[in-house]
């Protein structure tokens, strides 16, 4: 767990000291107790550990996960904070009460519009580089290599997620 001003200034240590170490979960309220800070509704205050805790994770090859959303009662909340660290990055969110699990798990998963895209991004560009091209075009977007590797990467966590 990344929870004190000092995990975020070594984070990059944190996340690469262990080949066992495969995911660090970001603590919001303690972090926010050690800085004397208050969550907000918003977390602006949080946008900087959050960002420094994604970044040391994708440099060390390992998941990033975002503290819980402490209003249970709110699933609009839950479902918008969720929704800008999948945008951010992270590979999942922890969750205090069941019924966040649904919401979480609907925000971090493809869905079949997104599988469907992906296989096409992959064929696309299988076919592309088969010509000695290294680029095509996918429902007017622009696919290259690392398009390649998200769509591998969405089939993968979709095959996971039983979504394949």
């Amino acid at each position: 767990m990344i929870e004190s001003p000092l995990a975020i200034v070594n984070i990059e240590g944190i996340a690469s000291s262990s080949k066992r170490l495969k995911a660090m979960l970001f603590g919001a309220a303690d972090y926010t107790k050690e800085t004397r800070g208050k969550i907000t509704k918003e977390r602006l205050e949080l946008l900087y550990p959050l960002n420094r805790m994604v970044i040391a994770a994708r440099i060390a090859g390992i998941d990033a996960i975002d503290s819980p959303y402490f209003d249970v009662k709110d699933e609009d909340g839950l479902i918008y904070h969720t929704k800008i660290v999948r945008n951010m990055g992270y590979d999942g969110k922890s969750a205090i009460h069941p019924a966040q699990i649904k919401p979480i798990n609907d925000i971090f998963s493809p869905t079949k519009e997104d599988v469907e895209f992906a296989k096409k991004v992959i064929e696309a560009f299988k076919e592309a580089e088969a010509k000695g091209i290294g680029a095509t075009v996918v429902d007017g977007q622009l696919v290259e290599r690392l398009h390649v590797e998200t769509a591998k990467r969405t089939l993968m966590i979709a095959q996971k997620a039983g979504i394949v």
